[in-house]
């Protein structure tokens, strides 16, 4: 936070799990590695609000890890705003 200029930079670690994915793949015989969650980072910035939170919130695109199943140029994670 950053109070002199009245905003706020921050980093979300998301982790995508695929549990109801696991399972019919883990019957199949597949390496484990194709089952492994996936390892995201979101950041965003915003506003000191009066209340000392910050407008920016969970939203915005996330920078993906490499994944055994997904390639991370190909994979992307949005993060909507809710209401």
């Amino acid at each position: 936070m950053n109070y002199k200029l009245g905003v706020v930079s921050a980093a979300f670690h998301v982790l995508v799990r695929f549990r109801w994915f696991a399972s019919p793949l883990k019957a199949l015989g597949m390496d484990a590695e194709f089952m492994a969650p996936v390892h995201a980072v979101l950041k965003t910035e915003g506003k000191i609000l009066p209340d000392h939170s910050f407008n920016g919130g969970l939203r915005g695109s996330c920078k993906v890890e490499s994944h055994k199943m997904f390639a991370s140029q190909d994979l992307r994670i949005e993060i909507l705003p809710g209401l």
